[in-house]
């Protein structure tokens, strides 16, 4: 996939940038308050007593409205969570936000590990 930079700190396919991902477990209705699910930076995802670096993601998947992240920093080898009712705040002080430039935040949260994933192996590719 290529990613455009439209500047500001914004690509085409939109990522979703630095802040706090909010979110359901699998199967748990969103009509309820989300829970935090992970803080997103450029080193990579943590999450509650874990950190997960980009270049140790192997990959995202989409089943149904069930997103896993796979990585073996977990013994099941991956992080489940539900797509529905998923949130994005800059800072506590920003309002949550439903969508990154029109895309649902679990799609511009797919395609930022995508963009991290190929950024981290292009610089691998230059030596």
């Amino acid at each position: 996939m290529q990613f455009r930079n439209l500047g500001d700190s914004k690509y085409f396919p939109p990522v979703v940038p630095d802040g706090s991902l909010f979110g359901y477990a699998p199967g748990v209705d969103a009509s309820g308050s989300p829970v935090h699910l992970m803080e997103i930076s450029g080193r990579g995802l943590q999450l509650n007593g874990l950190f997960i670096e980009w270049n140790s993601i192997e990959g995202v998947s989409l089943d149904g409205a069930v997103m896993t992240l796979h990585t073996q920093s977990f013994l099941s080898g991956g992080f489940r969570y539900g797509t529905g009712g998923m949130l994005y705040r800059r800072d506590k002080y920003s309002e949550y936000e439903h969508s990154i430039q029109g895309y649902e935040v679990c799609h511009a949260l797919m395609n930022r590990i995508t963009f991290e994933l190929q950024k981290a192996e292009s610089e691998i590719n230059l030596f």
